[in-house]
């Protein structure tokens, strides 16, 4: 019973989390066994301070730590943490910080408190910034004068990396689509404690849409681009898309529209070649092969039906679009088809 017994109260006392080792020694005694637990304590975290720092760089860096109270102590996460302290120190400008861990063990509590000892030196400022690459026809002024990290202002890494995304945003906006601008590094000057920031950047054409087949105007809501939006292959496919999508609302179920690019000097031009194609109204939807399920079943399921009626005279008050698309034919075909195979149907199949 009693070797039963020993692994038992071993996983008990592991369970606890209060040890890091648990060894058992049974030896013969006179009136029986002498058994000897040997216990290898845990250390938990007690308290945790943070010292050198306050304000909202005290916040953000208590963000970085990797220990909490209660925690069993692990040296390597208080080390971690010292380090990710530092580096957010450093991403707020105090370019020149140092951050010591020091852990006091108390054993009568089997606890560790631990401190973090903040030397945030000081911080850093922007002495200018760098903008390599080809803007024009904008100027290196015009461009860095939408930045937040101007000459003078305190570094902030977050805001220096968002300035490449304002100065990006700046040109997308006048129709420069294709344009890029990225945040290369920065460099720090010990001696006057400031940063120069590098940026490269590429303006690149400007970019225009036109339309053939039909007028712009039936087709605006859908052409690309929006405010800020950049230029990409996929919102063009999606434009086209959805340009087809909204004809076939419109009755034409056959439209098609297709896309073709060119550069002109300096501009980007992108061509969207509609087709309606012939427009129908939807008379009548039939079922055939439908053996089990009744015409009245199947056309529950289904979103296509004629507009007639009030429905037909709501469409035309609201405007909204009565035609058909082959998405909603697609899907009405699933649902038949989902319909029969869970109804026992397992080999089914709807066209």
């Amino acid at each position: 019973p009693l070797r039963a017994d020993l692994p038992n109260t071993s996983q008990l006392l592991f369970a606890t989390g209060n040890f890091r080792d648990v060894r058992v020694d049974a030896t013969p005694a006179a009136n029986g066994v002498s058994v000897t637990f040997v216990l290898y304590l845990n250390y938990r975290i007690g308290k945790i301070v943070l010292e050198g720092t306050k304000g909202s760089e005290r916040t953000r860096a208590t963000h970085e730590l990797r220990v909490h109270s209660g925690d069993v102590l692990s040296l390597s996460a208080v080390d971690s943490s010292a380090i990710a302290v530092q580096e957010q120190l450093k991403r707020d400008g105090y370019l020149e910080s140092t951050v010591d861990p020091e852990t006091t063990f108390v054993s009568e509590r089997n606890v560790a408190d631990v401190a973090f000892h903040v030397t945030e030196g000081p911080k850093a400022k922007v002495a200018s910034v760098v903008l390599d690459g080809e803007i024009a026809p904008f100027t290196r002024d015009e461009l860095t004068s939408k930045a937040k990290e101007k000459p003078g202002k305190p570094f902030r890494l977050i805001e220096a990396r968002g300035d490449a995304d304002r100065m990006k945003n700046y040109l997308v906006r006048r129709d420069y689509r294709r344009a890029d601008v990225t945040f290369v590094n920065d460099t720090y000057d010990a001696a006057s404690k400031t940063v120069t920031l590098h940026y490269k950047a590429n303006a690149g054409p400007i970019v225009k849409v036109e339309v053939t087949g039909v007028t712009r105007g039936a087709v605006h809501k859908v052409l690309p681009f929006a405010k800020n939006q950049e230029y990409s292959e996929d919102i063009i496919d999606r434009s086209a898309d959805n340009i087809v999508k909204l004809y076939q609302e419109r009755g034409y179920l056959n439209a098609a529209a297709d896309t073709e690019s060119h550069m002109a000097g300096n501009t980007w031009i992108t061509t969207f070649n509609v087709r309606p194609g012939q427009r129908y109204t939807l008379a009548q939807v039939t079922f055939t092969g439908n053996i089990k399920v009744p015409d009245k079943e199947l056309a529950k399921l289904v979103q296509t039906s004629p507009s007639g009626g009030i429905r037909r005279l709501l469409a035309t008050i609201f405007r909204r679009p009565s035609g058909i698309t082959r998405t909603q034919l697609s899907t009405d075909r699933d649902t038949i088809e989902s319909y029969y195979r869970l109804h026992g149907f397992s080999e089914a199949t709807v066209a």
